[in-house]
């Protein structure tokens, strides 16, 4: 059961992250662009610096399905376990804004990126698409791991 829990985790994890680009992508923004100077940049943003950025932007796209792979599993490994849950809305937010916490914390640790330099629209512009990640992920493992869900995996009873 477990591991059950993790690969569907990770199934909705990767859903997840396909929802959080999408919806990063209609303002117009690159998906996973960290609106912020890409190391060893002039101070441009991703989108300014973007002849500096090609090779970064492959490696920030696949550090972004590998983080919301990652992040998928675990909350699948933590929900599985519990009896009472609440809500997908509710558990889906708290996992956006996590995802977005340590994100964010990692970026600014390793100085592409400083939120305290961020606008009201950019946090709205990062807060927005990591929340969708959330909630996308919680509803997908929820559905994933429904009762009706596993009786259609394990066929009709005898």
């Amino acid at each position: 059961m477990p591991w059950r829990d993790l690969a569907a985790g990770a199934l909705a994890g990767g859903l997840g992250t396909l929802a959080l680009d999408a919806v990063a992508s209609l303002d117009g923004a690159e998906p996973h662009d960290a609106r912020a100077p890409v190391a060893g940049t002039a101070g441009g943003t991703g989108a300014d610096a973007r002849g500096a950025a090609d090779g970064h932007d492959t490696l920030r796209a696949l550090t972004g399905y590998a983080t919301g792979l990652v992040f998928g599993a675990v909350y699948g490994a933590l929900r599985g376990r519990r009896r009472r849950r609440p809500p997908s809305l509710v558990s889906g937010a708290c996992l956006g804004a996590a995802v977005m916490a340590v994100t964010d914390a990692s970026a600014t640790l390793a100085g592409t990126d400083d939120p305290t330099r961020w606008s009201r629209a950019d946090w709205l512009a990062a807060a927005v698409p990591h929340a969708v990640y959330g909630i996308v992920t919680a509803l997908v493992f929820d559905r994933l791991s429904s009762p009706s869900s596993q009786r259609l995996r394990s066929g009709p009873a005898a």
